[in-house]
């Protein structure tokens, strides 16, 4: 999957997740992605659910309580439309 992933827009494995969060609670995800736009977006999508991964979708990163290993794949927007 990060392969097809990466083919795609930038995506990171095993990342910590605390410069991604305002409250800078450690946390590690499996994968993290950054799509540029929403066609990007809905191929991350599909791809994460041909293979069955938990994905789940991060702005700004406010007002968020991570947990300490999420076994799924964010998704974040701050590259997204630029």
């Amino acid at each position: 999957m990060i392969t097809e992933l990466k083919k795609i827009c930038e995506t990171k494995e095993d990342v910590d997740l605390t410069n991604y969060n305002t409250y800078k609670l450690s946390s590690v995800c499996y994968a993290i992605t950054f799509p540029n736009n929403t066609d990007e977006l809905a191929k991350i999508i599909k791809i994460a659910k041909e293979y069955k991964t938990k994905w789940f979708i991060l702005g700004n990163g406010s007002n968020v309580i991570l947990p300490e290993y999420y076994d799924g794949l964010i998704i974040k927007l701050n590259n997204f439309n630029k």
